[in-house]
């Protein structure tokens, strides 16, 4: 209910942010996450960072009115600013763990595109809360995908630019899920987000 609450707000103010790129994907564009032979798995706090602070997660607009009980009680305390390879497009990394693909693996991916496909990639949810990260290196090029199964989201990126991404909406039994991507954390004992 409480994520739901948010993807409702996160609408109703408008943080779909239209100054982003459309989303769109190719299947070239996931070819290095499917040709690679070893991927780094990342964990997200869905909580976003701008200019190395924290936004608060359970309050979208700010601090709580001045007098607030709530303020005078406990007050914020400041967040730590986080160093670049802390954060992951915008998200602070919780934990990561590298390791050789499967052909497992791949279908995590497969089956992204897939849904991508059949969704036309209309319909984006405002809100975007990544809680996974897929990385690949290959010939000195950085390739990254940033995952929100909670909003069906996937962005793609190539070296620190956009480079795409796509709305995996489908409302099949075999719709995307975090599940295989949460047993490879869940394994290596990767922290993941309590969000």
């Amino acid at each position: 209910m409480k994520n739901l609450l948010r993807c409702l707000l996160a609408l109703s103010v408008g943080v779909l942010a239209a100054d982003k790129p459309r989303l769109g994907h190719t299947p070239e564009q996931l070819r290095p996450f499917l040709e690679a032979k070893t991927w780094t798995v990342i964990s997200l706090d869905p909580m976003e960072v701008i200019e190395g602070r924290q936004l608060p997660f359970d309050d979208p607009f700010g601090s709580p009115p001045p007098g607030s009980k709530e303020v005078e009680a406990a007050p914020a305390s400041p967040k730590p600013k986080l160093k670049p390879d802390q954060i992951f497009h915008d998200y602070p990394i919780l934990g990561k763990h590298t390791l050789p693909v499967t052909p497992e693996m791949r279908l995590i991916i497969q089956d992204l595109d897939r849904a991508g496909r059949l969704s036309g990639g209309d319909g984006m949810p405002a809100c975007y809360f990544p809680r996974h990260g897929i990385r690949v290196v290959d010939g000195g090029r950085v390739y990254d995908l940033q995952i929100c199964y909670q909003c069906s989201i996937a962005n793609l990126y190539v070296g620190n630019e956009r480079a795409g991404g796509f709305h995996f909406h489908d409302k099949s039994p075999q719709a995307p899920n975090p599940n295989a991507l949460n047993a490879i954390l869940k394994k290596a004992g990767v922290k993941m987000s309590p969000h």
